[in-house]
């Protein structure tokens, strides 16, 4: 990681899952409600749900067309209530992405490797229902961020950072300090640190990294 980016953003902050999740990602905050709550928003039911570690959620992710469950290190073969859960819950029907939802805080977080589909804007508008919501959207491969917020139900924006054609005409409050860096700092990780600092939101990299964390598949 780069040492230039400080303590707060590599270990407590949010500007690490940039460089964590550096071929692309996508997060969501969303305040005052919990990790459950944002799973249930989601559109998941709570048999839907199952706590995976992201070495777990990779090894899902990368089973090939003729893997199964046994193909799986963390699973103990004999373990048929377990495997039966995953199945349950769609891990081993090739879903398109997993996302795994943990809280800190007072912000539920959701991180999703590679895909958007937690940034969906229906999904971000019931999410906000009763309060606010950021999220941001990385192409790694190909270097852009996409960031969004909500609240009360409505997406107000979701636009492309830095690039003056995507800028709403009329920015909500809540993103009016944000202003796209000028120097070398990516615009992703420029959004993620405006969030830290001015809404004091992190997510601790040992936390979201090492635990299991609650977790559901998006199918493809």
């Amino acid at each position: 990681m780069d040492a230039g980016m400080g303590e707060l953003g590599m270990t407590n902050g949010l500007r690490w899952i940039s460089e964590a999740y550096d071929m692309g990602y996508t997060v969501v905050l969303c305040e005052g409600i919990s990790p459950e709550e944002m799973l249930s928003r989601m559109g998941f039911a709570e048999d839907q749900v199952f706590p995976l570690s992201r070495d777990q959620a990779d090894d899902i992710l990368c089973l090939d067309d003729e893997g199964t469950a046994s193909d799986l290190e963390f699973i103990d073969p004999e373990d048929e209530e377990t495997i039966e859960r995953l199945e349950r819950c769609g891990f081993l029907s090739r879903p398109e992405s997993i996302v795994r939802v943990g809280g800190h805080g007072g912000w539920a977080y959701a991180l999703e490797a590679f895909f958007a589909n937690s940034s969906d804007e229906e999904l971000l508008a019931s999410l906000s229902k009763d309060t606010r919501v950021f999220a941001l959207h990385c192409n790694g491969g190909k270097g852009f961020g996409v960031a969004s917020f909500a609240s009360f139900g409505v997406v107000h924006c979701s636009f492309e950072i830095g690039a003056p054609w995507d800028v709403p005409d009329v920015m909500p409050e809540e993103l009016t300090e944000f202003v796209a860096p000028e120097d070398d700092e990516p615009d992703a990780v420029a959004f993620l640190r405006f969030l830290e600092t001015t809404y004091g939101i992190y997510v601790p990299w040992s936390e979201a990294e090492t635990e299991a964390r609650l977790s559901a598949a998006f199918p493809a």
